[in-house]
């Protein structure tokens, strides 16, 4: 798919030394309509880059600082130290609240709305259904 104009939707990809998977995010989040941004952390600590304006923001996995057992804690501190951010405040977004909450359970059994068009993967996904404990109908 071609798409010439930008939507004005924006998403950034916040990426660390050795994480994959930002290109095919990058597609990803194109093809859903996004105008996506690369961010790499040290341009975001050193204020080189900022979040304004971003209505999106996703974090590439795997391998982040060179696969080192509990490297998401160290991706994690870069911006829960940081001087800048700490001056910056909290960021308030409509998801704020969303991921600070506790664990809920208004959502269990949510996917059950969407059972008629999982029908025909359920041969597939009914293992890992009663594997992680959840209800198949």
């Amino acid at each position: 798919p071609r798409r010439k104009t930008k939507t004005g939707i924006k998403a950034a990809i916040i990426r660390e030394q050795g994480v994959n998977s930002d290109r095919e995010m990058a597609y990803a989040m194109w093809l859903a309509g996004f105008d996506v941004k690369d961010v790499h952390m040290t341009d975001l600590i050193s204020g080189r880059e900022d979040l304004t304006g971003v209505n999106f923001i996703a974090f590439v996995g795997c391998f982040s600082n060179s696969d080192v057992l509990g490297s998401a804690k160290g991706w994690a501190g870069s911006f829960k130290f940081n001087e800048k951010a700490k001056q910056r405040g909290r960021i308030a977004t409509n998801s704020y609240h969303q991921v600070t909450e506790p664990l809920y359970q208004r959502a269990v059994g949510r996917w059950l709305s969407y059972a008629d068009k999982l029908e025909p993967f359920m041969a597939i996904l009914e293992p890992h259904i009663h594997y992680f404990g959840y209800k198949d109908s």
